[in-house]
């Protein structure tokens, strides 16, 4: 929660066999901020919504001009969610706020996994709602994809879910040989 100069808000969504992700950026003019609330939790009255209610703020902001911007994936393809946005001053602060419907969620195990700080990351019905405070020029780009048909949002740990996944090196041996004899050392990572 907090002050903000300018609202970044992403919204993936399907349409038959497309995935639409629609951008829109919303703003209130030069040096002005606006409160932002977000998580879960009923909200007091007066508070605009934004994002199908998943984000809040007490002013009516303005949608900047050629917004939204609709781009369209085949539903079936993972694809990659890549979102930048400069303000007008590099000490504005912007809030970035991606809404994965339907049963979409990042892919934790693929390059690359870009975020621009700790985001505030839960779980609406069936949305995963995904938001990064930042302050001046920032980008997000990770791949996203459906889960499988038998899977459900349940199967994802949301503690973890856009953290990029850690691979485990393996184990492996060196061994020296020393002419006389050898020595063998097993080492992890």
């Amino acid at each position: 929660m907090g002050y903000f100069a300018n609202l970044y808000l992403v919204e993936v969504s399907t349409a038959g066999d497309l995935a639409n992700v629609s951008t829109m950026i919303y703003g209130r003019g030069i040096g002005a901020r606006a409160y932002f609330s977000w998580g879960p939790g009923d909200r007091p009255e007066g508070l605009h919504p934004y994002g199908h209610g998943t984000l809040f703020c007490d002013i009516q902001l303005t949608l900047l001009k050629g917004y939204p911007l609709i781009e369209r994936y085949p539903a079936s393809e993972p694809f990659l969610l890549d979102a930048s946005f400069t303000p007008r001053e590099n000490s504005d602060p912007v809030v970035f706020h991606i809404i994965l419907n339907e049963s979409y969620v990042p892919m934790r195990n693929r390059n690359p996994f870009i975020q621009p700080s700790q985001p505030c990351a839960y779980r609406q019905q069936e949305r995963i709602i995904i938001t990064y405070p930042v302050v001046g020029s920032a980008g997000i780009r990770f791949w996203i994809s459906r889960i499988k048909d038998n899977e459900s949002l349940d199967d994802y740990d949301l503690t973890k879910i856009v953290q990029p996944e850690v691979r485990d090196p393996g184990k492996f041996k060196f061994k020296f040989n020393l002419g006389v004899f050898g020595v063998e050392r097993e080492m992890t990572g």
